[in-house]
């Protein structure tokens, strides 16, 4: 027995989409770890913790005594750990709602996210030559997240609403 498109459309809709959301999981995750790591090291000066703790490279170390590591007194992953937040509630709002305005919203600060990503690369590799594993790590999985919300996510459960 086949199920009718109707049918199917509301079994698409009734699925929770885990892609995205892991990619969410890993961009929080790894930020978090930046920013704890960046803080303890900047404001309370190595106390709570060794600059090559939590198996950082010297790249990393490298990327994190930069001067670009800091930006209006507050580290980069912090901003990151605020923006992926940010994202995953807006996300998790988009997911169960069908107002453009707040879709809008979502889509902005997911092409800024895009945006700061490509202007941190640009830094790591033109600037400083080197590149930090864990940074590399959210800026691929910022891309992978917009590239599947972008061609599969929202055609596939927003535009059909």
């Amino acid at each position: 027995m086949q199920d009718s498109p109707e049918n199917s459309e509301i079994k698409n809709k009734d699925r929770i989409p885990l892609i995205p959301y892991m990619l969410l999981g890993v961009l929080i995750i790894n930020s978090a770890f930046l920013s704890y790591k960046y803080i303890n090291f900047y404001y309370f000066r190595d106390i709570l913790m060794d600059i090559n703790g939590l198996a950082c490279s010297t790249d990393c170390d490298a990327v994190m005594l930069s001067k670009f590591a800091i930006l209006f007194g507050i580290p980069t992953p912090v901003y990151g750990l605020v923006a992926f937040i940010l994202l995953s509630i807006l996300f998790f709002k988009v997911d169960n709602s069908s107002n453009p305005k707040l879709r809008r919203n979502f889509e902005l600060l997911l092409g800024t996210c895009c945006i700061f990503a490509l202007i941190f690369i640009y830094v790591m590799y033109f600037k400083l030559e080197l590149i930090c594993k864990f940074c590399m790590l959210s800026h691929i999985a910022t891309f992978l997240f917009t590239g599947y919300y972008f061609t599969y996510y929202k055609t596939q459960y927003i535009d059909n609403d």
